[in-house]
């Protein structure tokens, strides 16, 4: 016993030498994420119900140096927006149950990540319906219900990975689903529809998830019926492995569209109204053709940088 003490720490030396950047995981912070009763928040990061996946998440046994999956993964300080800026340095993106939707600037900007090669991770009931089409799937929003759920028999790394196979039922549960998980996707959860599908469209991979309460773990103060068990923890293992971005990943931030001078992500009427405050204001940022001199052509190089759009 007193040798393997001693060789163990030397192994474990060793394992870190060299290893790997951990990739960064972002997820939303509790004042995006819905609430379990009055008590307990559901985001993920901080969320009681999600303490046990949480811990495996994090645990270096699953994830680094030495680990079943040698690249450990960290959880970057949560958000309240998904923005470019906020994605600088993450891997994988992870949005659970939330209580306000994704805008569209969010959308945009979680499809221009995974198409450079980032990962997404999404789940909870209305996850399908709010990022599925990003992904080239179909899931109109009355696609819900009660049903039995089980998992497909696809050849996929989310049900035969690194951290074990999956097959048979999984549980019984109201969800959300997709109509289709289109060309680019796989079902790997099947109720009356596919409720869990994997995706390899783009540059990165997703898996998205049309529920929340296989995660959860203990009681809850909330309409819920947590189910958390082994094939919980082997299907979040999976498929974090799976979404998992290449070590050199970067993303990189599109360049500012200036026809969308009011940030809205959309070009309308107020962005003339914008664009005209700052002329009038003599602000630099109405300088359009960068001559130095605000006039008529600044509001002609604007129109035609309305015209040609973002």
């Amino acid at each position: 016993m007193r040798t393997l003490w001693r060789v163990v720490p030397v192994l474990a030396l060793a394992s870190s030498v060299g290893a790997q950047p951990a990739a960064r995981v972002l997820s939303f912070d509790k004042t995006r994420s819905e609430f379990c009763g009055n008590s307990d928040t559901l985001a993920f990061a901080d969320g009681g119900v999600y303490a046990t996946a949480r811990a495996m998440v994090l645990d270096p046994a699953y994830f680094g140096p030495g680990g079943i999956v040698s690249r450990a993964l960290e959880l970057a300080p949560s958000v309240d927006a998904l923005t470019p800026e906020s994605l600088a340095d993450i891997d994988i993106v992870l949005i659970n149950e939330l209580a306000t939707p994704l805008n569209e600037c969010e959308r945009r900007t979680l499809k221009d990540f995974v198409d450079q090669g980032g990962g997404l991770f999404a789940f909870g009931n209305h996850l399908p319906e709010m990022v599925g089409d990003l992904l080239g799937a179909g899931a109109p929003g009355d696609y819900c219900g009660a049903y039995d759920i089980a998992f497909t028999e696809a050849q996929h790394p989310v049900l035969q990975g690194p951290f074990g196979q999956l097959s048979g039922p999984f549980g019984y549960v109201w969800h959300c689903m997709f109509e289709d998980v289109g060309a680019d996707g796989t079902a790997v959860l099947q109720s009356k529809y596919p409720m869990g599908a994997a995706f390899s469209g783009g540059g990165g991979h997703s898996v998205v998830i049309g529920d929340d309460e296989w995660l959860m773990e203990g009681a809850v103060d909330c309409p819920a019926s947590p189910f958390w068990g082994k094939p919980s923890a082997v299907l979040l293992l999976n498929s974090l492995a799976f979404v998992m971005p290449k070590e050199d990943f970067e993303y990189k931030a599109p360049t500012p569209c200036y026809a969308n001078c009011d940030g809205s992500c959309s070009l309308d009427l107020f962005d003339f109204l914008c664009f005209t405050n700052l002329y009038n204001a003599g602000s630099k940022a109405a300088n359009c053709d960068g001559d130095g001199e605000l006039s008529l052509f600044d509001f002609l190089c604007f129109v035609n940088a309305f015209n040609a759009g973002c």
